[in-house]
């Protein structure tokens, strides 16, 4: 697809909530995707809030197109976000600004994109290239079926659609409100209003045919993929798990039993944990959050409690949630305001530490408690805490610049020298020849105290080193959509021991999470993708 200027005010995601209905309108929204920015349509001066139904708007399009090229007519039409929005627009059936693509016979493979803000034309683009295939006289062809008189226009679209579907709400989130579709549904042509909005707080649409409001589609977008691989051979070979099929947001292995780990997921709009017992083969349900938890969980870590018990911690955009048996859970006090997005406990004979990074806000940086009550900032830096093998001292850094970088333990926080940007490390250290870096750019290496030399050159996303480290040398790193990787020497050599995660566990490719649950054993998460499905 080639790189236009089309004048788009909606986002890409909500554009391709709607696109992905019917694959010659997803031809649209690719070449967006491979590159158009959105933008908001250029209001004309002293112009009065005008909202318009869709057929409103596509006789007025429609009219503009026989100024462009006579015979032209509008193939798709789709309603688009305001900046003065309110998030209860479009309950109505009404929107201040449409966008259609109008095609003409006489000019094949040139489409001309315009944009209707108050009932006036605000904004048009000729585009090069159609996304219809190059088919154009086709495509014209079909689009008589869009011309001439619907019996149903958007209002009544819209009541049909939440007759339908009660559970379909406006979206408050990237969009607003209700959004309108008007196109011609393959093979048939024949016309269909689409109602987008939420189902779950996820992205939904609502399809109905423009001539009979009978129910066409209802489909809601959701993870339908991912989930835990595991290894018992030192990461050689690798099986999946009974928990897949889902987002597995983050794994911890349980500190004081080996083979036992917990796994945190969003299940019908609560925070699930689950729990191991044999290695990361078979997890049953642990108990959920509360409502007041959220539906999405940053960040799960577990720390050993002066009595000798396991503490689970879950950050999440309302707090730190804490539990000692999985099953009840309470929001700890102490902490400012602001995501809770990455955390790590380190751990000594007679003590604890719990590190919490707080990565958007005013209250932005690194937070650390040993009684998970009173709580000290260490810094403002956004750090990223990745755990040594042994759990004695956590490696906060930056995974943009090489400011910043502290070495963590109980007692003390230690600055370390320019380390360049660094999203993951792994290994002993205290011992800067033991330690193993991942740049976000550049792959994986030994850390020698000095900008390091890349040996394993591709996109990593995690990274674990075993819990006999000193003695082993192994280190495991999950690539991002380039399989799984093993070294016996501190990450000099590196061995790719699967190449395609979702061969084992259907998800995204991206293996964004790894853990040692014994010297043997290991878990690893394929991350979820998003499929569209019927509700």
């Amino acid at each position: 697809m080639r790189n236009k200027h089309i004048p788009l005010v909606m986002t890409m995601i909500a554009l391709i909530v709607f696109l992905a209905m019917a694959g010659r309108a997803f031809a649209l929204a690719q070449r967006k995707a491979d590159g158009n920015q959105a933008r908001e349509p250029r209001l004309p001066q002293a112009q009065k809030a005008r909202p318009v139904t869709l057929l409103q708007a596509w006789e007025m399009l429609n009219a503009h197109a026989q100024k462009w090229q006579s015979g032209a007519k509008a193939v798709w039409l789709v309603s688009v976000d305001h900046p003065d929005d309110p998030p209860s627009v479009g309950q109505d059936g009404r929107r201040r600004a449409w966008q259609a693509v109008t095609l003409s016979d006489k000019m094949p493979n040139t489409e001309l994109w315009v944009t209707l803000v108050d009932g006036l034309i605000a904004e048009e683009s000729k585009v090069e290239g159609s996304a219809f295939d190059g088919n154009t006289p086709s495509a014209v062809s079909e689009a008589a079926s869009l011309q001439g008189h619907l019996p149903m226009d958007s209002p009544q679209a819209l009541k049909h659609a939440l007759a339908a579907k009660p559970e379909l709400g406006p979206d408050n989130g990237r969009g607003r409100g209700f959004h309108f579709t008007l196109e011609s549904s393959p093979p048939s042509g024949a016309p269909v209003i689409t109602v987008r909005g939420v189902y779950n707080d996820m992205p939904a649409i609502v399809s109905l045919d423009a001539a009979t409001s009978t129910l066409v589609a209802a489909r809601s977008l959701g993870f339908g993929s991912g989930g835990i691989l595991y290894s018992y051979d030192l990461g050689k070979t690798w099986h999946a798990s009974n928990l897949t099929g889902r987002m597995v947001n983050a794994i911890i292995a349980d500190p004081l039993a080996e083979n036992q780990a917990y796994a945190v997921t969003t299940e019908d709009e609560r925070i699930v944990v689950y729990q191991t017992q044999d290695g990361g083969r078979n997890w049953a349900f642990g108990g959920s959050l509360p409502e007041a938890a959220g539906d999405w969980p940053f960040d799960l870590e577990a720390a050993i409690e002066p009595s000798g018990s396991v503490r689970l911690l879950v950050g999440t955009a309302s707090g730190l949630w804490s539990s000692t048996n999985g099953r009840d859970w309470s929001v700890l006090a102490g902490l400012p305001d602001g995501p809770k997005q990455w955390l790590a406990a380190i751990h000594a004979p007679t003590s604890r530490r719990v590190l919490v990074s707080i990565t958007a806000g005013a209250n932005r940086g690194l937070y650390a408690s040993t009684n998970l009550v009173d709580w000290t900032e260490l810094t403002k830096d956004v750090l990223r805490l990745s755990k040594s093998f042994d759990r004695r001292t956590v490696l906060a850094t930056n995974e943009q610049s090489a400011s910043s970088a502290l070495l963590l333990s109980v007692d003390d926080e230690i600055k370390t020298e320019e380390i360049g940007p660094v999203l993951r490390a792994a290994g002993d250290f205290t011992d800067p020849n033991s330690t193993v870096l991942q740049s976000p750019l550049s792959g994986t290496a030994p850390w020698r105290g000095q900008m390091p030399v890349w040996t394993l050159d591709v996109p990593v996303a995690s990274l674990a080193a075993a819990p006999d480290f000193p003695a082993s040398h192994l280190v495991v790193a999950g690539g991002f959509r380039s399989g799984i990787y093993r070294s016996n020497d501190a990450g000099q050599t590196w061995e790719q021991v699967l190449v395609d995660p979702s061969s084992v566990v259907q998800g995204s490719g991206e293996v964004f999470d790894v853990a040692f649950l014994s010297s043997d054993t290991l878990i690893a998460v394929n991350g979820g993708e998003l499929i569209w499905r019927d509700f």
